[in-house]
């Protein structure tokens, strides 16, 4: 089921696509980096200007990330208590920036006087403790006098033999401060149980604790992870570590932050005041590891952290050899728009198009979608942006007509068009299709001069009668399967991107809702069968399919569909605008985007299908943030060379074998989790 915060992500991804992809907009990534001056990050509140707009965020670990905004300049304001506010002017050009800004934090003087009662000057020592600082100060002619003091509440101590010490807390915020301190001689017949608990108490002031923090993960395994002591947003001690000790700590209320990739992180407020402390951390999450290995190095021998009874290992094994990829495996169709734009490039058939309800026109039909070669069809239905022919074969009732053209006037269209390349209305052909498994069709030779019916169109199967659903998903699909092809025209791309092409079709129908990605099922019942379905969900065929490889079959439309589904929940959905409209190959421009190899990604991918699924681990990259996996994938009994293989392992000792006739490298993931 969505929960709330899913649904609403999956409400702002739909209208992020809508305004990257189908208006063509110039936007990019802001990110403003806030630093204190010895280049420790800090939290505080980030705001941007432009047109009278204004935007604000908080910086986590010191970033305010300002994603898909328009280029252009921007007036950035930092703020935070105790610092010196920062105003600067900050152009955004190119697709991203990270700019940093440095605060200086305020400093203040402070001035005291101590005297005795009847107001003459003495000399004393003094102790001066307070925002992780401490001093000690000899006190000469009646006068302290120190500056450079960062905000912060401080505690004075000053004491002389033969006069009573004097303790006397001091707030500095705003200003300079003066303050005067007098002291009394000490009471000749004060007695020894007095001074006994004075001297304790003054003990108390200046003794030091030690602090041990003990890393422990959900299963009480020792867990070593990154330590951090904080105070007033500094670092004092820090250590890595499944035991840390932390020695010699003033007394005072600290910030213990830990942390640990893969893990969530967790922090808690800690008061030093009157004895040691020893705080144990368990950290939610599952240790996952990842590796790379080369066939030719044979069978490795892996070796993990002692499992504890309670625990086993999920391991994958996926072949990482991208550029052996064999192109005639690849769906026909797709590799006709290589050639297609190789020899033709945009020289887009152009004519007037100016069909009434009731028209006839003879349509050639491509032979995968029926071996009829031409066939006359009906204008039956015009919206503002469709032409719905009807050919004389089809049995589908006037309501689902009615449907589809109200559908792809309101969502469709506007949702996926790039107004920039498509002139006029999209032609719809609805006919019989020689497979029933075959939903709709869509070839870029229409396109052309000569070559096709020379208008922008696509084919849905008048055969699924009864399943309005499926007709609108098949549109969705089909119709960005149109707009990739024309942006990829433009761009002058010939390259393997059939895959990913079939992902971002299949993702279309689920942002517009007809499809429910974490729904079983097929279309129909709004379901996601491509990824659910016993027989031909990627789940369960993980190892007979290969993601680069549009073979055509369901599987393969699964997991292109629940890859790109991953890009747009991790990196946003500017990935895909780029991937559309770049000339190189997609794996380079998500590389390029992300900053993160291909392989890293998918290896992250394929774990996260795994993940996603086990509650405890809760970290965003291993993650679909906008809906649940409904089911872990089906475990293997032997590795495959073509796509994942996923195995149960109970043991912390084992060997991975290469599958036979496999060459190249191997990425292999091991997830902890409990049984």
């Amino acid at each position: 089921m969505h929960n709330n915060k899913k649904m609403i992500g999956l409400a702002i991804l739909m209208l992020s696509l809508v305004l990257l992809v189908g208006c063509n907009q110039e936007l990019g990534d802001l990110t403003i980096e806030v630093k204190d001056n010895n280049d420790q990050p800090l939290n505080t509140e980030v705001k941007v200007t432009r047109d009278d707009k204004t935007r604000t965020k908080e910086t986590n670990n010191g970033l305010a990330q300002f994603n898909d905004i328009p280029t252009g300049t921007y007036q950035v304001e930092v703020t935070k208590d105790g610092y010196y506010s920062v105003s600067e002017s900050v152009t955004l050009q190119d697709q991203s920036l990270t700019y940093e800004i440095n605060l200086e934090r305020k400093k203040f003087g402070l001035r005291v006087n101590v005297t005795n009662q009847a107001g003459e000057k003495l000399t004393a020592t003094a102790q001066l403790e307070g925002a992780n600082m401490s001093k000690t100060i000899r006190v000469t002619e009646g006068t302290i006098q120190l500056s450079d003091l960062v905000p912060g509440e401080y505690q004075l101590t000053v004491s002389k033999d033969g006069y009573q010490t004097v303790a006397k807390t001091l707030t500095i915020n705003k200003e300079d401060l003066s303050t005067t301190l007098k002291l009394a001689k000490s009471k000749p017949d004060q007695n020894t149980e007095e001074k006994e608990e004075k001297k304790e108490k003054e003990k108390v002031t200046t003794k030091n604790f030690n602090l041990n923090v003990n890393v422990v993960d959900i299963n009480n395994n020792q867990l070593a992870a990154k330590v951090k002591v904080k105070q007033n947003d500094s670092i004092v001690a820090k250590d890595t570590a499944a035991q840390a000790k932390f020695n010699n700590l003033k007394a005072g209320n600290y910030t213990i932050d830990i942390s640990k990739e893969n893990y969530q992180t967790w922090s808690q407020e800690v008061n030093l005041s009157k004895t040691d402390k020893t705080i144990t951390a368990a950290l939610k999450g599952g240790s996952i590891k990842q590796y790379w290995i080369d066939s030719k190095d044979g069978k490795q021998k892996i070796t993990v952290d002692p499992l504890a009874d309670n625990e086993e290992l999920i391991v994958a094994l996926a072949g990482l050899n991208w550029n052996n990829i064999n192109q005639k495996n690849i769906y026909p169709v797709r590799q006709k728009a290589n050639q297609l734009i190789k020899e033709h490039g945009l020289n887009f058939a152009n004519k007037n198009r100016n069909y009434k309800v009731g028209d006839t026109k003879q349509f050639k039909i491509p032979s995968e979608v029926s071996n009829k070669g031409t066939i006359t069809a009906e204008l039956a239905k015009t919206g503002e942006n469709i032409y719905l022919f009807v050919a004389e074969d089809s049995y589908l009732k006037d309501q689902d007509l009615e449907k589809l053209v109200t559908e792809f006037d309101n969502n469709i269209y506007p949702a996926i068009t790039n107004k920039e390349n498509i002139n006029g209305k999209i032609t719809v052909l609805l006919n019989q299709f020689s497979d029933y498994q075959m939903t709709g069709y869509f070839d870029p030779a229409d396109l052309y001069p000569n070559l096709g019916n020379e208008e922008p169109m696509f084919y849905v199967n008048a055969r699924r009668n009864g399943n309005t659903n499926t007709l609108l998903t098949s549109a969705a699909h089909q119709y960005q399967h149109l707009n990739f092809f024309v942006d990829k025209a433009k761009a002058g791309r010939i390259a393997n991107d059939a895959w990913i092409d079939q992902g971002i079709a299949q993702l279309s129908p689920q942002l517009l809702g007809y499809i429910g990605p974490d729904k079983e099922g097929w279309s129909p019942e709004n379901g996601n069968g491509w990824v659910y379905n016993q027989d031909f969900g990627y789940l369960n065929n993980t190892a007979k399919v290969n993601l680069l490889v549009h073979d055509g079959s369901l599987p393969f439309t699964g997991a292109a569909g629940l890859f790109t589904n991953y890009l747009v929940d991790t990196y946003g959905p500017k990935l895909i605008y780029n991937i559309i409209t770049s000339p190189k190959e997609p794996q380079q421009v998500i590389a390029d985007y992300t900053g993160t190899s291909f392989n890293k990604i998918y290896l992250n991918w394929i774990t996260t299908n795994v993940t996603d699924s086990i509650e405890k681990i809760n970290n965003p990259i291993y993650n679909y943030t906008t809906f649940d996996l409904a089911q872990l994938p089906k475990f293997n009994k032997e590795a495959s060379t073509k796509g994942v293989s996923y195995f149960k392992v109970n043991k912390n000792e084992f060997t991975i074998d290469p599958p036979e006739g496999f060459e190249g490298k191997l990425g292999i993931v091991i997830i902890r989790q409990q049984k």
